[in-house]
């Protein structure tokens, strides 16, 4: 899960670059991606763009989406035990506590740079009205922005059969989520320390 969201950070700073040149067409480790100009949508370099895939921590770039569209960076929201507990074996988390009081700023933060799967599902739960509500407006969305080959059944990316995208689809997605200076501001971000909660008087620096 790491090394995907590692990977779709080198997507962003690719897609940041307004102009890109190369004398030879670099090394990409990856067995699908999709490379675009940020500006015009032009695509640069290309493999297998339109295989289906599983999206893994890559999910969390439209969380944030719906996160900046609908909700209040300044809002606190409360994280629910079922959001705790559904972050899958193993799943990347930042030890958030039920019933933990955490504004969506730093929220998204914890999501986006240490991938915490706790803080998108308490994202979903506090943006819309259930997690299933939430999945609901992200298929949505990625309609709307034209990723036709994608279906969300979770925000955080754990995994699912039935949770899917191609790399074509997520350079939509990703080119969509860098036309907000929040998520420019904190996908640059390299390191991080939560403010304090009423369960946590400091926090390990994300």
């Amino acid at each position: 899960m790491k090394r995907l969201l590692a990977m779709v950070i080198l997507l962003i700073v690719f897609l940041s670059q307004s102009s890109v040149a190369f004398s030879q067409i670099p090394e990409i480790d990856a067995g699908a991606y999709m490379l675009v100009d940020l500006e015009t949508g032009e695509v640069l370099l290309q493999k297998n763009s339109d295989q289906v895939l599983y999206p893994a921590s890559t999910t969390k770039i439209m969380t944030a989406i719906l996160a900046l569209e609908n909700g209040d960076l300044d809002q606190v929201m409360t994280a629910s035990q079922a959001a705790i507990d559904d972050i899958g074996v193993n799943g990347s988390n930042i030890g958030i506590i039920a019933g933990e009081k955490i504004k969506l700023e730093n929220l998204l933060q914890a999501m986006l740079i240490s991938s915490a799967n706790e803080a998108a599902n308490i994202i979903a739960e506090n943006i819309a009205e259930s997690r299933e509500e939430f999945i609901r407006m992200m298929n949505s969305k990625a309609k709307q922005l034209g990723a036709l080959n994608t279906r969300f059944a979770n925000a955080s990316g754990i995994h699912d059969e039935s949770h899917f995208t191609t790399a074509s689809d997520m350079a939509k997605i990703a080119r969509y989520a860098m036309t907000f200076p929040k998520f420019r501001e904190i996908v640059a971000t390299k390191t991080f320390t939560m403010q304090p909660t009423n369960k946590h008087s400091k926090w390990e620096t994300l």
